[in-house]
């Protein structure tokens, strides 16, 4: 469950990478806000910040598991 939760936690970042990319173009047109701009800047943080985040508790579960088995 932890490594699929990675996969998604990764694509949640691409698509925010994509966010970002067509609305900073709309702003840059004149087409969108720039409370639309910081909305998509604060959403790809929270994605990465996510990610960060599945990606400890991933690592902490094969600790966890590693020790089990091992006998640590």
């Amino acid at each position: 469950v932890s490594l699929e939760n990675v996969e998604v936690a990764t694509r949640s970042i691409e698509q925010a990478q994509e966010n970002l990319r067509i609305t900073q173009l709309k702003y840059d047109e004149g087409l969108q806000r720039e409370s639309d701009l910081l909305d998509a800047i604060t959403s790809l943080s929270r994605s990465r910040y996510n990610h960060v985040a599945v990606q400890r508790t991933a690592f902490a579960n094969k600790f966890r598991l590693t020790r089990m088995i091992d006998g640590f």
